[in-house]
């Protein structure tokens, strides 16, 4: 277990406003416990790091864990909660110097992001925070999918067995639930319809809780039901792919490229192949996709999330550098997370947020140390 501050104290502390002292919360119940194994490094905080986070929930508490984690290579971390902003205005305090680090940056392969016209002055990391991408795609009820030996929407599309299997109005034809009509990726999904040629199948555009409601309670059953989700958001939290539900292919010629088929207004932004010809995504464990001819290819382009730094402070602090470039969670972490915090009282007084914020960092850092620990080791041997 890896310790922080002034005396010995585990990584599962936050804290407080001025960041002059910690502590550890209340539901640190293993701290009596002698059967923890521990490490104990006594730190002198040596300089100050100006940590900005998001307005996104999702991105809270990967920043609060990163702040430890900085804390536990001797920084003195400004505490994120009070550095809460959006991207834009963030940039312009990293690129003037007056703050480091910001969690986290948005970007697609197709729309990129507010990043790309401060490139040089400022550094995206890569990979850091969210990993290879955080998947998006088409989830299928697994127990339909296991009996009827489904792989790919092209397949469902094919069988009358099994497009028929998903048809609510009657009409012929089987729906598979999307997002609200206007939205992106509604328009990305009626393109895709009619550029794969999924002529018995139907985008069906709702209010999203209603319709993944109507969604999960089809899975509960185990009858046939298809959704579109991302991530991170509640509902892929909820969906337990791997066990109730699992991640649907497409074939790639089903890729939806930048010709247009709908001829909407900037339509070819929909493609979901990259610049550089990358199809789709299927970066996700095994255990969750059903592979099809090409594999487990979800069709979509992944989103990513990544920390940004100024460059010439990263350049002069390379243990953070290397913490940022380790540092990943899961679709299913930050989903949690966004979930978590969605969820709260948006009348919730912020000190009370804060306090969610910590706990579920603690939640997660206990579940991970192991991971924590490596991470920390490596950056710490970074010269």
């Amino acid at each position: 277990m890896t310790y922080i501050g002034a005396e010995p104290i585990h990584l599962l502390v936050t804290a407080n406003d001025h960041n002059e002292q910690y502590w550890p919360f209340e539901s640190a119940a293993w701290w009596e416990d002698p059967s923890f194994e521990t490490t104990v490094f006594t730190p002198v905080l040596t300089e100050r790091v100006e940590l900005l986070r998001s307005d996104s929930p999702a991105d809270w508490v990967p920043a609060e864990v990163l702040a430890r984690m900085m804390r536990a290579l001797d920084y003195e971390v400004a505490d994120p909660a009070f550095n809460e902003t959006d991207a834009e205005s963030a940039y312009i305090q990293m690129e003037t110097g007056d703050s480091h680090l910001f969690l986290s940056d948005r970007s697609n392969p197709i729309y990129g992001s507010i990043f790309d016209g401060y490139d040089g002055a400022l550094t995206r990391i890569e990979g850091s925070i969210s990993g290879a991408g955080l998947p998006q795609g088409w989830l299928v009820t697994k127990e339909w999918a296991d009996e009827a030996g489904i792989t790919t929407m092209d397949q469902i599309n094919a069988d009358p067995s099994l497009y028929e299997a998903l048809d609510r109005d009657g009409d012929g034809k089987g729906e598979f639930f999307t997002c609200p009509e206007n939205s992106s990726c509604g328009s990305v999904q009626s393109a895709q319809t009619v550029f794969a040629g999924w002529d018995n199948l139907t985008p069906f555009q709702d209010d999203n809780d209603e319709l993944w409601s109507e969604f999960l309670a089809r899975v509960a059953k185990g009858q046939p039901a298809v959704a579109y989700v991302w991530t991170p958001s509640k509902f892929f939290s909820q969906a337990n792919v791997g066990v109730d539900t699992m991640w649907l292919s497409v074939e790639d010629a089903s890729v939806l490229d930048d010709s247009n088929p709908l001829a909407i207004d900037v339509g070819t932004y929909d493609s979901q192949i990259a610049p550089d010809g990358t199809k789709g995504f299927g970066d996700v464990d095994p255990g969750t996709c059903l592979e099809g001819p090409d594999g487990c290819q979800l069709g979509w382009l992944p989103w990513n999330f990544n920390a940004v730094a100024n460059s010439d402070w990263l350049r002069r602090n390379p243990k953070v550098a290397e913490l940022l470039r380790v540092t990943q969670f899961s679709a299913r972490d930050l989903s949690y997370f966004s979930a978590e915090l969605d969820e709260l009282d948006k009348d919730m007084p912020p000190e009370e947020v804060e306090v969610r914020v910590q706990a579920i960092a603690d939640d997660w850092i206990t579940a991970n140390n192991d991971r924590l620990e490596i991470w920390i080791d490596v950056a710490r041997s970074a010269r």
